[in-house]
């Protein structure tokens, strides 16, 4: 991967991060966190565990700062590995908007091309996992999938136009 492109690591709850104690304040410059709430791509909240077994909640912005959250070298060199490897296999484009949400409503299309109303269940930083629902009372279902790139012919997701009408559901699909 070139030095001029960044993989994004979008924050969930129960993540383990590092918390940048200001001068050692809280017994260590680094010290281990749990996101406890997103607030934003760079905004959490995090319990902050002190080296003395205190711990304090605090809500904080992404940087390298006193005061400011961070990821963990593994979990940048980890997200840069899964990324440079999607990239090579041909999954993942240069991605130009985020990822979804967990909890986000997208369309999966299979690889029939016949698209499922899904909910995201987890991000990961190419991939999501998701559950996708048939129509008619039919069994739903999970699969991981990446984003739609150009020339994709199936098992990618897609975001939902809050603001276009779904007509486009074939016919078969309709109760």
């Amino acid at each position: 991967m070139s030095t001029t492109e960044t993989v994004t690591i979008h924050p969930t709850k129960g993540r383990n991060v590092y918390f940048n104690s200001p001068d050692g304040e809280y017994g260590n410059t680094e010290c281990a966190s749990i996101i406890t709430a997103v607030k934003s791509e760079d905004v959490v909240s995090l319990v902050v565990f002190t080296t003395t077994g205190f711990y304090h909640v605090i809500d904080c912005v992404r940087g390298q700062g006193a005061n400011q959250w961070d990821w963990m070298p593994y979990q940048k060199e980890q997200a840069a590995r899964q990324f440079e490897a999607a990239r090579l296999v041909g999954t993942v484009a240069h991605q130009t908007e985020p990822l979804p949400a967990v909890g986000e409503n997208v369309l999966y299309v299979d690889a029939s091309g016949v698209d499922y109303d899904a909910v995201v269940d987890h991000v990961w930083p190419s991939v999501v996992n998701l559950t996708y629902y048939m129509q008619c009372g039919g069994t739903n279902g999970a699969t991981s999938v990446p984003p739609y790139s150009p020339g994709m012919t199936g098992n990618y997701f897609k975001r939902v136009d809050k603001a276009a009408e779904r007509t486009d559901i074939p016919v078969e699909h309709i109760c």
